[in-house]
């Protein structure tokens, strides 16, 4: 019965003797005109109920404690500033499911703290919330059930202290909110989830607080302004599952990032700017197979929307994916995503007799050997000059993924002049990182 432009509850409803769900949000149905004689009727069988309209509804409907079997109730919309904590009273014990959102509150409502069994509390685009107005007095252990928290779009800069006193949550959603920085401290208010989103929180890089949380299975940091998953961001997760980094304009990934992520399923890179198929993903397969006790393992890597390049280069992802052939076709590993370059998928790419096999082989690549006399030119100079003065210390994040052709283990020769480039104006001991992606 939502958007029919009702003035009041109807009396026809008080025929529905067996209604358990009702609707009738977007509707202009002042406050005082929720037909006191319909919700009594219905108080005994309505199990779930959805109301909402702004700007009639500007106080809270005290008539709905008549609905004795409540277990989920729906406020879509009001101009509500104050919950009362009666505002539940006759479905306290019963209600499973609470959703609060776009009003005009200031704080969660402490009436909320009276709902013994509720499990999920949605308290979404609540736009003058903020901080101060999350962090209610409630005492650890009051809602023993409470496993799944939505705090989206409610004006917050860091996790709430609160949620440190819900000692089953699983769940925590807290997209769209402004979340630059996380804090050690903050991030230890949630250590016991299982599922995190951080979606659209201003978010720069993947925050190192979040190794707290080693029981993660499931991160979403997708829509922020992430540029690189660097070594460690992702490894102190060894649970995790599934991650997400959609819409972030990713440029590069460091090898090795998913190196001790054994449990890894699908791993979503949509919308990015990456050009290349994250090298990453080889040493993670590999340790996978053969130290993760996942023999039958299935991975999934989405490049879907990104501009990839598929090359020669690509060579090693050949190699990469022929264990796990069957029939001419991909299985357990999946790449999903097309190549910018040719008309193709890229998991076709891989496996076409006119893609990557029609490459040269890695046995007629050209490496870099210790005796050349390019290496020991390279060599001489680091050593010379790796003391000078800082000034583009991480410009390596943005070339490392410049990999040798047929390998994410070598390193191409252009590569080595942008170590010299880079090693005049900086102070960092270059010569261990350049000599130990040099192939002997």
């Amino acid at each position: 019965m939502s958007k029919n432009h009702l003035v009041i509850l109807p009396d026809a409803l008080k025929d529905l003797s067996k209604l358990e769900e009702l609707d009738i949000s977007d509707n202009n149905i002042p406050d005082d005109q929720f037909n006191e004689d319909v919700l009594r009727t219905l108080g005994y069988t309505l199990k779930k109920l959805t109301f909402g309209s702004s700007p009639e509804i500007a106080n809270w409907p005290h008539i709905l404690r008549h609905l004795t079997v409540l277990q989920e109730l729906n406020v879509t919309r009001a101009d509500i500033e104050f919950l009362p904590e009666t505002a539940f009273q006759g479905f306290e014990g019963t209600l499973l499911k609470l959703t609060i959102k776009h009003t005009l509150l200031r704080s969660v409502p402490l009436a909320v703290a009276r709902l013994k069994y509720l499990e999920a509390f949605n308290f979404d685009d609540n736009l003058y919330v903020g901080d101060y107005g999350v962090n209610v007095p409630i005492i650890s252990g009051i809602m023993p059930y409470l496993t799944n928290i939505s705090l989206t779009d409610d004006s917050l800069t860091t996790f709430p202290e609160v949620l440190k006193a819900f000692q089953k949550l699983k769940a925590v959603e807290m997209s769209l909110n402004d979340l630059k920085f996380v804090s050690d401290i903050a991030a230890d208010a949630v250590k016991q989830v299982k599922y995190l989103s951080l979606r659209n929180s201003n978010i720069t890089r993947v925050p190192a607080a979040l190794d707290d949380i080693t029981s993660l299975i499931e991160l979403d940091l997708s829509d922020n302004k992430i540029h690189s998953i660097d070594r460690k961001d992702i490894q102190i997760l060894p649970e995790v599952r599934d991650l997400k980094f959609n819409n972030n304009p990713i440029l590069y990934i460091s090898d090795g990032s998913f190196d001790y992520n054994y449990h890894l399923e699908t791993l979503e890179l949509r919308n990015t700017k990456l050009k290349k198929v994250p090298c990453a993903i080889e040493s993670l397969l590999e340790n996978i197979a053969n130290h993760g006790g996942r023999s039958n393992f299935q991975f999934t890597i989405d490049l879907r929307g990104d501009e990839i390049e598929c090359t020669c280069e690509l060579k090693w992802l050949e190699n990469l994916v022929s264990p796990y052939l069957a029939n001419g076709t991909m299985s357990r590993f999946n790449i999903l995503g097309d190549c910018r370059t040719v008309e193709s998928a890229i998991s076709d790419y891989i496996i076409a007799d006119d893609g990557l096999k029609s490459c040269p082989s890695v046995e007629n690549a050209v490496t870099i050997n210790k005796h050349s006399l390019l290496y020991f030119f390279g060599i001489k100079t680091l050593n010379v000059i790796h003391n000078l003065t800082f000034a583009l210390s991480h410009l390596h994040r943005i070339f490392l993924p410049l990999k040798f052709p047929y390998s994410c283990n070598d390193i191409e020769c252009c590569n080595l002049f942008f170590f010299i480039a880079v090693a005049i104006v900086t102070k960092n001991n270059l010569y261990e990182l350049f000599s130990d992606r040099i192939t002997t």
